[in-house]
């Protein structure tokens, strides 16, 4: 009776895990900061700390597949970027995926971003965010959005990479100085239920 009744719980577990889980859309999101490099923003200047979440979703299909160098990802892609308490972001950009075969020639690079955001003297068509990573040695397999490890690495060799804005016509440029992973909420909601699963079955041997 006890063994059936373990074996139940596991049942459940595995099938809350499954409902739970996200059907299509995988999304990455990566925290970054940085420091202004340069600024002509009111309020914002060279050597002011920049922070923000940017995120991806590898699920989106390349718009160029007659192409097999370049990747274009029309949707699903969002970022923000704090300085000084002044927040932009975009809810819903474009991914480009330049994936070159010669190193040191025409490096790899990965942008995401888009002109529609919002934010301190952000005009709508007109201002835009955006962030590039560049690898002067070939990185990328494919023009596919890039995977954790390879957009990590990126930044693993001292690569150059920057944050570039353009808000109400005011250059803004932010070097990156840092990246990393961080867990969607789902994945958290799935990791505590799990240890909820365990911590059920565990009481229940000692029983």
């Amino acid at each position: 009776m006890k063994k059936m009744r373990l074996t139940l719980s596991f049942a459940m577990l595995l099938g809350l895990l499954v409902s739970a889980a996200p059907s299509g859309a995988v999304v990455i999101g990566y925290a970054f900061n940085g420091t202004v490099s340069n600024s002509g923003v009111p309020g914002v200047s060279a050597g002011d700390t920049a922070s923000g979440v940017f995120t991806y979703d590898t699920a989106v299909v390349d718009s160029d597949l007659g192409n097999n160098s370049l990747g274009r990802f029309l949707s699903g892609t969002t970022m923000s970027m704090t300085i000084n308490g002044m927040t932009w972001s975009l809810g819903n950009g474009v991914g480009i995926v330049q994936d070159r075969t010669a190193p040191d020639v025409n490096p790899d690079t990965f942008f995401l971003g888009d002109n529609e955001i919002t934010g301190p003297g952000a005009v709508s068509g007109v201002s835009t965010l955006g962030i590039q990573f560049v690898a002067p040695n070939t990185l990328f397999g494919s023009d596919s959005l890039p995977s954790i490890s390879e957009l990590l690495a990126m930044l693993g060799d001292g690569d150059d990479t920057a944050t570039l804005a353009l808000i109400g016509n005011e250059v803004l440029s932010v070097d990156i100085r840092s990246v990393r992973i961080v867990p969607e909420p789902g994945a958290l909601a799935l990791f505590g239920l799990g240890l909820a699963g365990i911590g059920f079955v565990r009481r229940r041997k000692t029983d």
